[in-house]
């Protein structure tokens, strides 16, 4: 009796045996599957090397380079030449009016800088002096010993600002500053002729541009088109200038 209760005793110990390790198998085989089944697949996510269409710019023409040797233009008027036409001797008068009709049209940059005001020296010209009685000699150094026969007042300078000015334009608008301070002598000291090379252009356009990919970005296009007009031009440019000073002439 007692050795069939042992033997039924190992029957039933391996028979739970065996269905524990069934269980465990079981659960491994479920856990797996449901590893498989949640992960992601990845071949429905492709990343693409997008690389789109480039439309460029727009080009515009550059300022043309100077090369040619420049040569004198017809802007530069020496004061001497001026005064064999107009002048007696080594000077020359101008009234007010003459001054303005020379200096119309001009554009210039000038610098009038008075050292001495009207309490050092007395002034010839008032605000109350009829414009009919205002006039202004003009004369250049090495003439003769000016600084004798001129109370100086003070300093002038002047430059054209563009090509289109010339000597006459320049004289006359600093002759009537020189005026307007009540003075009536005016000396210059160096004349000549600024040579600048000058460049200039302008330009007129529009550009559209576009751009699109299809196919998830695998595949691009684009495109444009405009419309514009462009000019420029370069070249040598001579502006007169001169330097000197003014004063009150001194009674002979």
């Amino acid at each position: 009796m007692k050795n069939l209760f042992i033997v039924l005793s190992i029957v039933c110990s391996l028979v739970m045996v065996g269905n524990s390790f069934a269980a465990s198998a079981d659960s491994d085989s479920e856990a797996n599957s449901s590893i498989t089944t949640t992960t992601t697949d990845n071949s429905t996510n492709k990343v693409y090397n997008r690389q789109f269409v480039n439309p460029g710019v727009t080009p515009l023409p550059m300022t043309n380079g100077f090369f040619t040797a420049p040569t004198p233009d017809s802007s530069f008027r020496s004061i001497i030449d001026i005064i064999k036409v107009f002048g007696e001797g080594t000077e020359v008068q101008f009234s007010k009016g003459a001054l303005e009709n020379l200096a119309k049209g001009g554009d210039l940059d000038k610098h009038i800088q008075v050292v001495r005001g009207a309490d050092q020296v007395a002034r010839v010209y008032s605000k109350e002096t009829p414009e009919n009685d205002l006039w202004l000699t003009i004369t250049y150094e090495n003439a003769k010993n000016q600084v004798d026969c001129v109370d100086v007042t003070g300093l002038m300078d002047a430059e054209a600002d563009d090509a289109e000015t010339n000597s006459l334009q320049v004289i006359g608008e600093v002759g009537l500053a020189v005026i307007a301070d009540g003075n009536d002598y005016m000396v210059l000291t160096n004349e000549g002729a600024h040579r600048k090379v000058e460049a200039s252009g302008w330009g007129i356009g529009t550009y559209t541009v576009y751009g699109a990919n299809w196919d998830n970005g695998k595949q691009s296009g684009g495109g444009g088109g405009g419309l514009g007009y462009a000019k420029n031009e370069t070249g040598p440019e001579d502006r007169p200038w001169i330097q000197g000073y003014f004063g009150v002439k001194k009674a002979e």
